[in-house]
């Protein structure tokens, strides 16, 4: 189905959630929540410098109706989160990032000398597939690499310096904005 906004509006003469959203894949039509009653085109994110935007129009027609509560997110939102919009009021929030252990790379939920292990196992043998990356950066550099699990090590074995926030005792999220990221982390649920 070819969906005409302008069309679809005046034929229906009811307020309407209409929402655009692009993935970094596809352009997609949702309307009330149903994705799919527009094409969806190959839409690789960007959007050239010389590219006009136009809102409450479609092509050279102006668009019959009015606009009421335009918003703009930097993603794409969910099915759950158009869902949210269209029943309430308020902005989408995100969810937080999971609480995790620093140093506490196998999630067991205490420093042990398996997480050091599971460092190594990652970093020269790629068995050991982690969900909360941030675990594994001991020194919260940013990066998982062979300091991390001497850092582990040290503090277990010969007193070395305390894991940066959250640290290794008490769950916490990662203060530090960086490329690493955490899925999951079962000890901090």
């Amino acid at each position: 189905m070819n969906l005409d906004a302008n069309t679809y509006f005046m034929e229906n003469e009811v307020w309407t959630h209409f929402a655009y959203r692009g993935d970094g894949e596809i352009f997609e039509v949702v309307v009330d929540g149903e994705a799919g009653l527009g094409p969806a085109v190959p839409y690789d994110g960007t959007l050239d410098l010389h590219d006009t935007l136009f809102i409450g129009k479609q092509g050279s027609e102006s668009w019959g109706g009015r606009i009421d509560d335009f918003r703009v997110y930097n993603h794409a939102l969910t099915d759950e989160e158009i869902e949210m919009v269209m029943g309430e009021e308020g902005e989408i929030v995100p969810p937080a990032a999971p609480k995790f252990l620093r140093g506490d790379a196998d999630a067991g939920g205490t420093l042990q000398i398996t997480d050091a292990i599971a460092v190594l196992n990652f970093l020269f043998i790629g068995t050991f597939k982690p969900t909360c990356m941030d675990a594994l950066d001991w020194n919260d550099n940013g990066r998982v690499e062979l300091s991390d699990p001497i850092g582990i090590l040290g503090r277990q074995f010969s007193g070395g310096d305390p894991a940066p926030p959250p640290g290794s005792d008490n769950c916490g999220t990662d203060p530090t904005d960086d490329e690493l990221d955490c899925e999951s982390f079962a000890a901090c649920r």
